[in-house]
């Protein structure tokens, strides 16, 4: 939750270091990589596929993260146990190639 609220500017106001701010968190060295953003995706690459892909086509077809759609195909079984397999792989089976 941090990374997407730094990510979007939430903090840049609030933050004089610039260490949370949306041109600070995570970047600059390996070691605020790993320190601020712990995850194998760059949050550059989360920028523009969440800022971009996503909040620009919020609710249309083009929308990646539409749920509804993305979940309408389900059988009533599948919607009780997909939901909890995709906490597991969901950024793997999403980002991936």
């Amino acid at each position: 939750m941090m990374g997407h609220h730094a990510c979007h500017g939430g903090y840049n106001r609030c933050d004089d270091s610039g260490r949370f701010s949306s041109r600070g968190f995570a970047l600059g060295s390996f070691w605020r990589r790993l320190q601020d953003w712990f995850d194998w995706m760059l949050p550059e690459a989360w920028s523009v596929e969440h800022n971009q892909l996503h909040h620009y086509r919020l609710s249309e077809d083009g929308d990646p993260d539409l749920l509804e759609r993305n979940s309408q195909d389900w059988s009533p079984l599948e919607r009780k146990i997909l939901p909890f397999l995709s906490m597991l792989v969901w950024k793997w089976a999403y980002y991936a190639p």
